[in-house]
């Protein structure tokens, strides 16, 4: 055989191999997203329970009720990445091209799906970052914004790392893809750091060493907390996980970027075969689909299509597709960097000035963060002094008018919104509601929780009329409780990250009715609380299923009101802040899967509950109710005479 046969031979079986690495990086996301998809938002114990060696076949269902091997929003998300490469040509841009069909799928226009509908399933970030993009048209100012730091970017990135051969463009690419939706300095460096990872893969590097180029760049690219979600992942077992249940994450690998960067390494380092590791990815439990998705691509990289079980393949939405499209994108990538070079250069290459990071080189990224960040802090104290005082006039207002009942709403807000003095009260409260939405945009929720708790001090002071002795001792135990308790809850929520995920339809339905229900049943049902405390709690209870509607909102309001003329403002406004500050918390437990999270945060979390259940109890400790004022005498009617010897 001739030099050159031999030499065209061996170019063809490279490509070959490579085609197949690119096409089991693309079926291996689809692959777990789809045996994932069957576990989504159980739990450890809950899987283990009913599937006690793992699910090992793609049944599809789950909290969607997907058929077998449907794509979900994983894959979908995937395909229109992978879509804006296999249609560009020379001139394209890419990130708005991905920007396009991923609002396409939001819009319907997908396969599957009828025109106009919505997708099953959609992060929040993912949401708010395409509804961006439809307004402004400009995918490099889109984005959900800092905080945003779930995997729904993570989940989608691969097709980058497959058709781009030069680094610099490869990272700046995958950086602006991620951005689209989720521009938060950690999702945006995952993404970069994961397709390094996946090139070096299907370049068919050894895993340690592609590892090693992942971890080198996010420590080029100055992101310290990437970089050490790549080294926890080097220590971490997928194995073991599922075998015990204890998951060594922030998150609890509930949808947090880092978690499932760490979680993909573990997987592409461990030996045993794609699916057995797969198979333990999804079975450790909360965001299954999107964590088995993500190790899925890495694993694909790694093994090639053909490790994947065929049982598994013939039932893949998109098998076809992607199979075809690995062999294009190889193709297309050999021929960008001349298939001479076939050694991985990438990690010895520094970076372009258009590989840095998008956001960080934004002028207010780093250099406004922390004032903004205090500003943030400032307005939600300054709220939580307004919404206070602003509880406290209500209550005065409220004490004055005729007695108002809860089963009465209509009638109810007839006389407040006719009383001036309740008026004006509520428009104050509105302002420090308004302020407090404006301190979560500029800070952590965390930090802004503990800040607003502040107010429960207020509202003491304000009933005492600025002297806190006036209290009774009941009252200051249960107030100096409920700010530990509300400071503790801020404080145990940090490093909490937002999750890109909403709970199931049907669970957030149930869990709405149950806290409406409950709130109703405290309004009609006498208890052994104090009136005031029963229906604080209930207002409490329609504020925090308020969030999703306007209409809860108000009734909690009315209802509060109710409870102003059967106690003090401190009983019945402080019995609403705890209840609505706790509820959310527990609906992520319910709704969500979350776990405590680990360590000093978990006594943090336990003793916050603790705090607040104790200060419940105080403050609905029975009161003697207030008398509804009589009606003011007639503007004619003459006051009686003293008696002799009284005085005037």
């Amino acid at each position: 055989m001739r030099p050159d046969q031999r030499k065209a031979r061996l170019v063809a079986a490279a490509r070959t191999i490579e085609a197949d690495r690119v096409a089991g990086a693309l079926l291996g996301v689809h692959a777990g997203d789809a045996l994932g998809a069957t576990l989504e938002f159980s739990s450890w114990s809950a899987i283990r329970e009913q599937y006690p060696d793992g699910l090992r076949d793609i049944i599809g269902g789950g909290p969607f009720g997907w058929p077998p091997g449907h794509a979900t929003d994983d894959t979908d998300l995937t395909r229109a990445v992978l879509l804006a490469y296999l249609l560009a040509d020379a001139g394209t841009d890419v990130v708005r091209s991905a920007a396009d069909h991923m609002l396409g799928w939001l819009d319907g226009d997908w396969p599957g799906r009828e025109p106009g509908s919505r997708p099953r399933d959609i992060g929040g970030a993912t949401l708010a970052g395409l509804e961006r993009y439809r307004r402004c048209r400009d995918p490099r100012a889109a984005g959900a914004g800092e905080g945003h730091a779930g995997n729904g970017s993570l989940m989608r990135c691969i097709p980058t790392a497959l058709a781009v051969a030069d680094r610099g463009r490869r990272i700046s690419e995958s950086i602006e893809i991620s951005a689209i939706t989720h521009d938060d300095e950690r999702a945006v460096t995952a993404c970069a750091v994961y397709n390094e990872i996946a090139a070096a893969l299907v370049a068919g590097l050894a895993p340690a060493h592609c590892v090693a180029v992942g971890l080198a760049t996010a420590r080029e690219l100055g992101q310290d907390e990437v970089a050490a979600a790549i080294v926890a992942g080097q220590v971490i077992s997928p194995a073991l996980i599922a075998a015990c249940g204890d998951i060594p994450f922030v998150g609890a690998a509930s949808g947090y970027v880092l978690d499932s960067l760490s979680l993909a390494v573990a997987a592409v380092l461990d030996e045993r075969s794609l699916a057995e590791v797969l198979v333990d990815v999804a079975r450790i439990g909360n965001d299954s689909d999107t964590n088995a998705a993500i190790a899925g691509g890495l694993l694909g990289a790694r093994d090639g299509s053909t490790a994947i079980p065929r049982r598994w393949t013939v039932v893949l939405q998109f098998a076809g597709e992607f199979t075809t499209a690995g062999g294009v994108l190889a193709r297309r990538k050999a021929a960008d960097r001349g298939m001479a070079e076939w050694e991985l250069r990438g990690a010895r290459q520094p970076l372009t000035t258009a590989a840095r990071l998008r956001h960080l080189a934004r002028p207010d990224a780093n250099v406004r963060r922390m004032p903004l960040e205090w500003i943030g802090l400032g307005l939600a104290f300054v709220a939580a002094v307004v919404t206070n005082m602003a509880y406290s006039l209500e209550h005065d207002a409220a004490a004055a008018l005729p007695r108002l009942s809860p089963r009465r709403p209509l009638r109810t807000v007839d006389f407040l919104i006719h009383d001036r003095r309740w008026m004006k009260a509520f428009v104050a409260e509105t302002t420090g509601w308004l302020m407090y939405v404006a301190a979560l945009r500029l800070a952590p929720l965390a930090l802004v929780q503990a800040v607003t708790a502040s107010g429960v001090a207020v509202l003491a002071l304000a009933t005492a009329r600025g002297h806190p002795s006036r209290l009774a001792r009941r009252e200051q135990f249960a107030v100096v409780l409920a700010l530990s308790g509300l400071i503790l809850l801020g404080l145990s929520l940090a490093g909490r990250e937002a999750l890109d995920r909403h709970p199931p339809a049907v669970g957030m339905i149930v869990w709405l009715a149950a806290c409406a229900g409950l709130a109703v049943l405290l309004i009609v049902q006498p208890t052994r609380f104090g009136r005031a405390a029963t229906l604080g709690l209930s207002a409490g209870l329609l504020f925090a299923d308020g969030d999703v509607s306007a209409k809860l909102n108000g009734t909690g309001t009315s209802v509060l009101q109710a409870a102003y003329q059967r106690g003090d403002a401190l009983t019945a406004a402080g019995m609403a802040t705890l209840v609505t500050n706790a509820v959310p918390i527990a609906a992520g437990f319910v709704l969500f899967g979350e776990r405590l999270p680990s360590g000093g945060l978990a006594v943090l979390q336990i003793a916050a509950f603790a705090c607040l259940v104790i200060s419940a109890v105080a403050l609905g400790h029975q009161q003697r109710p207030q008398p509804a004022p009589s009606a003011p005498p007639p503007a004619d009617h003459r006051a009686p005479q003293a008696e002799p010897g009284t005085g005037s």
